[in-house]
């Protein structure tokens, strides 16, 4: 059976690859790959997220300009 080979010439694809023609197995291979930056991405803004939230705490005004909320009381 022959393999089936996609034309990426000016295409966005064609930085990618260094050949014209990129059988579907290399194609395939990339989604994978990509797919699986993507999930590393996302878990990492999911810890980024997390960590955001158990350690920050907002600054009210008083605190962000130096002044104690007592002085207007």
């Amino acid at each position: 059976m022959s393999e089936v080979f996609i034309n990426v010439k000016n295409t966005d694809l064609e930085e990618l690859f260094d050949t014209d023609l990129v059988s579907i197995d290399e194609l395939v291979a990339l989604v994978e790959e990509q797919q699986s930056e993507i999930d590393s991405l996302k878990e990492k803004l999911e810890d980024e997220e997390q960590i955001r939230e158990d350690f920050y705490k907002p600054k009210s005004p008083y605190e962000v300009y130096g002044l104690n909320e007592i002085d207007f009381v």
